[in-house]
């Protein structure tokens, strides 16, 4: 389905996109936890097991759907903000970013701005793994693996795109991977 294309249809030429991008690695745990939550995964099944259901996988592959949404809309359309950089780790430069973007005053700030309104439950990995809450298998070093290398020719890709280095995301992968390498 060519949904940028359908939606340029409807909506018209004109509209603006404001996406925000995670670490594509920690984005497919996120979403494996909330389909844990809601008891959609067999408790006896690992994350590499399911990752190709769901949207677990293919959600994070950013350059690939970026790729698409730009054959259809004007990069010029689009206001990318990397969940790390831009919100995280500096949320009043985030701010300003959108605010531009969208021709808005950007002087008035927030009530909040520095407030995480949906965190999850903390992502610690410990010699196991990561432990999710109401599964019993911990997302394991082969699971991290299998994300790490599905999902590096896309972060290049989404770079390439972006026409910005991501320094955050190269961290945590060389951090993930060195993680996955004492294990």
């Amino acid at each position: 389905r060519d949904i940028p294309g359908a939606v340029r249809d409807v909506l018209g030429g004109d509209v603006d996109f404001i996406v925000s991008l995670r670490h594509p690695v920690w984005r497919a745990i996120s979403a494996f936890g909330h389909h844990v939550k809601r008891n959609r995964i067999d408790p006896q099944k690992h994350l590499r097991d399911v990752a190709h259901t769901m949207g677990i996988l293919d959600i994070g592959f950013y350059g690939a759907h970026l790729r698409s949404w730009l054959e259809s809309v004007p990069k010029e359309r689009f206001e990318v903000l990397i969940f790390e950089d831009d919100i995280v780790r500096d949320p009043e430069a985030g701010f300003r970013k959108l605010c531009n973007f969208l021709k808005v005053d950007d002087s008035f700030k927030p009530e909040g701005l520095h407030l995480s309104s949906n965190a999850g439950a903390p992502c610690r990995i410990s010699s196991a793994g990561i432990a999710v809450t109401g599964h019993p298998l911990p997302i394991d070093a082969d699971d991290i693996r299998f994300l790490c290398d599905s999902y590096a020719a896309d972060i290049d890709l989404t770079v390439a795109l972006l026409g910005r280095s991501l320094p955050a995301w190269d961290e945590e992968s060389a951090r993930l991977r060195a993680w996955c390498d004492r294990q």
